[in-house]
């Protein structure tokens, strides 16, 4: 954990643990039982600052396993528990006729924080496999109306920022928050670069869709 926490990314475990969440406390149970000694709220800060994503695999009642859980960390909240998002989960459909859970990974329409490493570097992966456009839409801190090609420049952060931040729910707010603290940016600064980010791929895409003109067939 402290490995994690200085410069090391990429790095990757496995525990034992019944849930997401059950994953961070196991954790913290372990780290309780060396003998370094370290507050609660500082060991639990720690994990959450080291683990990004848990991916949970499950033992079901015909004897098979699954990925159940695909969660997210967003870090502690203002009371110091952990703070858990589940991207994608795995619900059962029915089951064969020889007894097999039968069931598929369904997208919890949740967008991660860090989804904006994925356009960086160049990985193609698109936001509406996060969930349906509504439930795609509701979880993105973006403004979901494309904007037209010859929209004026946005109005600055300090201006825009307050009354489309008001509209997020508390989980979304919480999200944003820390991403824009990766960033090294405020709230309002983050939710505006994203907004912009948004409005230029949809000029781009007004663009792209008004330049191309499909060929007429000829006369018979």
């Amino acid at each position: 954990i402290t490995v994690m926490n200085t410069g090391h990314g990429g790095s990757m475990g496995t525990t034992h643990a019944n849930t997401p969440m059950d994953a961070l406390v196991r954790l913290e149970t372990l780290a309780m039982m060396g003998d370094t000694a370290i507050p609660l709220s500082a060991l639990r800060r720690q994990i959450a600052g080291a683990v990004h994503l848990v991916i949970q695999a499950k033992r079901l009642h015909d004897g098979t396993r699954k990925l159940s859980h695909i969660s997210e960390v967003l870090g502690v909240d203002e009371h110091g528990n952990y703070s858990v998002q589940d991207l994608f989960k795995f619900v059962q459909t029915g089951k064969t006729p020889e007894g097999k859970v039968t069931g598929e990974m369904r997208p919890c329409g949740n967008i991660p924080t860090f989804y904006e490493e994925f356009e960086v570097n160049g990985h193609v992966f698109p936001r509406e496999k996060f969930g349906t456009a509504a439930a795609t839409a509701r979880a993105t801190p973006v403004a979901a109306a494309p904007a037209p090609a010859s929209a004026p420049t946005a109005a600055p952060a300090a201006a825009v920022a307050p009354t489309a931040l008001a509209q997020l729910s508390a989980a979304q707010l919480q999200a944003l928050t820390a991403a824009a603290a990766k960033a090294g940016m405020t709230v309002a600064q983050y939710h505006q670069a994203l907004l912009l980010q948004r409005q230029r791929q949809a000029a781009a895409a007004a663009k792209a869709a008004g330049s191309t003109v499909p060929a007429k067939k000829p006369a018979a």
